[in-house]
């Protein structure tokens, strides 16, 4: 069996993006139900309010219940990974995201890949942003 490759759906009309994205989802839960393999099938959203909405939209058009938490937020997609490892994870603290973050943002914009946030990318607004 060969594994699905990731899909990223960019554009600038989020009504066409989130009706390509839900037609995707759609047809490959259904793919998963005839395969007989749930849970692998994920949809990761930025926020989760936009969780709460994608998970009505598929609802709405599949006309049944999603079984398995097909949408999840960045959070809950890395809490369900450490989960599947089987190992126990510990928690970061606040503080050390928050430098982690810091970091990463730094090595980015000097790398020239936040080039869209330069004049704020050094902010604490943009970390608290980014840290969600």
């Amino acid at each position: 069996m060969s594994a699905a490759l990731p899909t990223l759906l960019m554009g600038n009309d989020p009504s066409a993006l989130s009706a390509e994205l839900r037609s995707r989802c759609v047809a490959a839960l259904r793919a998963e139900r005839e395969r007989r393999m749930p849970g692998t099938v994920v949809w990761i959203s930025p926020t989760y309010r936009a969780q709460r909405q994608a998970t009505r939209a598929l609802v709405e058009q599949l006309q049944s219940p999603c079984l398995s938490n097909v949408v999840c937020t960045f959070e809950g997609f890395a809490e369900r990974l450490l989960r599947a490892a089987g190992r126990p994870a510990t928690a970061i603290s606040p503080t050390v995201r928050r430098l982690l973050l810091r970091r990463i943002t730094q090595e980015l914009h000097a790398a020239g890949q936040l080039q869209h946030f330069g004049n704020v990318v050094a902010t604490a607004g943009f970390l608290d942003v980014v840290e969600g």
